[in-house]
This record gives C-alpha cells, structure tokens and sequence, in this order.
C-alpha cells in the first residue's frame, strides 16, 4: 500500500515538471503549435531559432539544437522523433521538416559537416561547409538512418534503417544504404 501511494506520487511529480519544462520551451521558441510533447532529457539549445508546429512529439535523449548566427530549425505538424535523435543546425545552416514525419531512433540530421580536402592542416582545423536540409511531408526516416547538408527528401519518401543519405531523394522513392540508392517506390509506382 506504502509502496503504490510513493509510486502514485512520483508518477505526479515527474507530470508536474514535464508540463513545466513543456511551459518553458513553448515560451522561448519561436513558434510553436499546440500539443508538444517532451520526452526525458531532451536537450534543446537556442529555442529563439526553432520552430515547431502542432502536436510535435519529440522522445526520451533526443538533440534538437540551432546554435549560432544565421542557424534555422522548422519542424512542421504532427512529427515524431523516437529516441535519441540528433537534429543540428549550426551557424547559417537550415533544416527544414514536413508534416506528418516519422524519425526512428538514433537517426542523425545534420546541415553542416567539416572540409577534409587538405592534407597539412588537421580536418579539426579546416573549415566547415554549410548547408540546408529539406525534409517533405509524410516521410518515415529509418532507425539509425543519417542525412547530411544539402540533401532534399521528397514527400511521401522512406529512408530504410541505416542508410546514409548524400544525395536528394525523390517523393514517393525509398532509398536504403550506404550511400542510400532507390530500392523500391511507395504506392505501387514503379
């Protein structure tokens, strides 16, 4: 009986304070729709430059962030992101999502990466290049699946689990691999 009433009463504090953390990032963001949703240890850094819309429910470990000048995040109605995803724009990069977008867990989204070109300065030390991403509507990403700067996906397209994607993604294609190639298309076409 103890043991169920101290069970009953974290289980409220622990929605106490989620609605409280949903309260403050819903203040700091640039917009934001109705129905967001947090899960644990959901990191977020520079609210002032994302942009989420309704009903967006983002799960337990995941990296939303847009830190720097000129960095831009939208995420559109109705996505979910499963765990641990990391979604980054740096310093004038964008990414841009859909509506009704699913991510599987520990998918990567990334608008920047580092030059490597030059052999006698450490890859550390070379400069970044920057870009923007473009994800459709109704896209699922796979599990572990990794977009890189400069990449669209169209609408209704599927990204297989584990599949690097360094080219554009046609709408209703879906892609696996790595680097992720057209294995089939949605709908029947094709």
């Amino acid at each position: 009986m103890m043991y169920a009433l101290y069970l009953a009463i974290q289980r409220g504090w622990r929605v106490f304070w989620r609605r409280r953390r949903v309260a403050y990032v819903r203040r700091h963001l640039k917009a934001c729709g109705e129905g967001l949703s947090l899960g644990e240890r959901v990191r977020m850094a520079e609210l002032a430059k994302i942009e989420l819309g309704a009903r967006v429910a983002i799960s337990d470990d995941c990296w939303i962030l847009a830190e720097g000048e000129g960095a831009r995040l939208k995420i559109g109605d109705a996505v979910a992101c499963n765990r641990n995803v990391f979604i980054c724009a740096a310093a004038h990069e964008a990414i841009e999502i859909g509506d009704n977008v699913l991510v599987g867990p520990n998918v990567v989204i990334r608008a920047g990466n580092h030059s490597f070109d030059r052999l006698d300065v450490p890859i550390r030390q070379q400069a970044s290049y920057h870009g923007t991403v473009r994800i459709g509507s109704d896209v699922w990403i796979g599990a572990n699946a990794v977009i890189v700067a400069g990449v669209t996906i169209g609408d209704h397209a599927i990204v297989g689990a584990g599949a690097v994607v360094v080219k554009d993604v046609e709408p209703c294609a879906i892609v696996g691999g790595v680097p992720a190639k057209p294995i089939g298309r949605r709908g029947g076409r094709g």
